[in-house]
């Protein structure tokens, strides 16, 4: 109720009073950062325009795995997409709806590395349904958290299912089932990941924070950063997926066109 309360009060003082604003007559989300809110169509510049960078990265993975023949490796793209389109109109609007539709799209990502990760520790085409399956119950299951949670609670539905997205990754490194295989693209997004968090986490937490500046804030910067994480798994995934024992899908080696972000 706290949250809520809040977030009635952050769209009252975007003008002093709410009525004149754009987006005042929908119900205000339930999170607050750092950038004060602007009465306009864009409540929070800075936390919009950053979101350019998921639009590119989606992009350059589509047009890198557009001939593969792993729509998996397609999905980073169109889920990066995703993200942008729902935490553009999030961080534009700042209402309820935009809010629960940016957290479930970050649900999708989360839902994919648990599908892949299981997938890669019982690649047996036995196992596909029971992947599948585990998939459609994280989307569904995390879409009726949102529903049901509010403010700093909603965050830790996509904290849970990264962590087991995580715990599976440990449970394959432990296994050998990869060994041999390089780490590289693994390793670098989960640094840029953890310095986004560490970003997101001082502007949310207003330990680094100045609210009229809209051009860049912490949380801005997670999005730059955050951006970067989908090209980097994407990568990572690249060449353990189970192609009839190879581990890397001829397709997406052969085809694609080369990148400036090529290791």
């Amino acid at each position: 109720m706290e949250d809520f309360l809040n977030a009635v009060q952050f769209l009252a003082t975007v003008s002093g009073e709410a009525s004149s604003c754009p987006w005042s007559g929908f119900r205000p989300g339930t999170l607050l950062f750092c950038e004060a809110p602007v009465c306009g169509w864009v409540v929070s510049p800075a936390e919009t325009w950053s979101n350019i960078l998921y639009f590119i990265v989606g992009l350059l993975i589509l047009r890198k795995y557009w001939k593969s023949s792993r729509f998996e490796l397609r999905a980073f793209g169109w889920i990066a997409l995703g993200v942008g389109v729902s935490s553009t109109f999030y961080h534009a609007s700042h209402i309820y709806v935009a809010e629960t539709l940016d957290m479930a799209t970050m649900n999708f990502l989360a839902a994919l590395l648990m599908l892949l990760n299981l997938r890669r520790l019982s690649p047996s085409r036995s196992s596909t349904l029971q992947t599948w399956t585990v998939f459609l119950v994280m989307v569904l299951g995390g879409l009726l958290a949102l529903l049901l949670l509010k403010g700093e609670a909603r965050i830790a539905v996509f904290a849970v299912e990264v962590l087991l997205a995580l715990f599976l990754e440990l449970r394959i490194h432990l296994k050998g089932i990869e060994r041999g295989k390089s780490y590289f693209w693994f390793k670098a997004t989960l640094g840029v990941f953890a310095v986004a968090f560490v970003a997101w986490q001082l502007d949310f937490q207003r330990f680094v924070c100045d609210p009229e500046n809209h051009f860049l804030s912490g949380h801005a910067a997670w999005h730059l950063l955050n951006a970067f994480c989908f090209w980097g798994l994407a990568r990572f995934y690249e060449g353990r997926l189970s192609f009839g024992g190879t581990g890397a899908d001829p397709k997406s080696v052969t085809r694609s066109r080369p990148s400036l972000f090529e290791k």
